[in-house]
């Protein structure tokens, strides 16, 4: 698997990891000094150069607490996160929470509706990993990671996403297999623009 990491959008490394992007065995002050006031986006890939999942991260002014308090308050997503036009916590069973999600899925000539129900298990204050358990695409899955920076006052937040964009129907598979970039511009202008949403809901 290989990494393709931007940092705000200006620098490029490459490397091969034994395992995927985890921003919590990172320093977070090379986090941080790499963010500066962007973002960075780490694009992993499988040996066949297929995309594997995309990472963005990015600092925002407000402690872990509340950062985490957002983005496990799943039945409000729709007011923060873009696309989201409903969503509903369905079942909780301790660290494990079965969420419901209606999305309005636009980028440039597509427009979906698309539904889906992601099973997240939370480490709390650290780490959220999801992924699909039915909906309207053969896989997805991604993660949430927070890394206190400045003492706690500040959180280097990541968010990564993969979803098998082909899986949604032929008028989508034949335009990715016409333009394969666009699956990369899909999945990582997703990532920003959420971690982005994040900053503006806590700062």
């Amino acid at each position: 698997m290989k990494f393709r990491m931007f940092a705000t959008c200006l620098a490029l490394l490459v490397t091969t990891p034994a395992a995927a992007f985890d921003a919590s065995t990172v320093d977070a002050a090379t986090l941080h000094r790499l963010a500066g006031d962007g973002q960075i986006v780490v694009v992993e890939e499988q040996p066949n150069g297929r995309l594997s999942l995309v990472t963005a991260g990015q600092k925002v002014n407000a402690p872990p607490e509340k950062v985490w308090a957002l983005i496990t308050d799943y039945g409000n997503y729709h007011t923060w996160m873009p696309q989201v036009d409903k969503v509903e916590a369905k079942t909780r069973k301790g660290i494990t929470v079965d969420v419901f999600f209606d999305l309005n899925f636009q980028f440039s000539v597509i427009s979906k509706e698309v539904t889906y129900t992601m099973r997240h298990i939370e480490s709390p204050m650290k780490s959220i990993r999801w992924f699909l358990t039915e909906g309207d695409f053969s896989s997805s899955r991604g993660s949430w990671h927070l890394v206190p920076v400045e003492g706690g006052k500040a959180t280097m937040i990541f968010y990564s996403t993969y979803t098998d964009l082909i899986s949604m129907g032929w008028i989508v598979q034949s335009l990715l297999e016409e333009q394969p970039s666009m699956e990369l511009a899909i999945q990582a202008s997703t990532a920003v623009m959420v971690v982005k949403s994040v900053k503006t809901a806590v700062e």
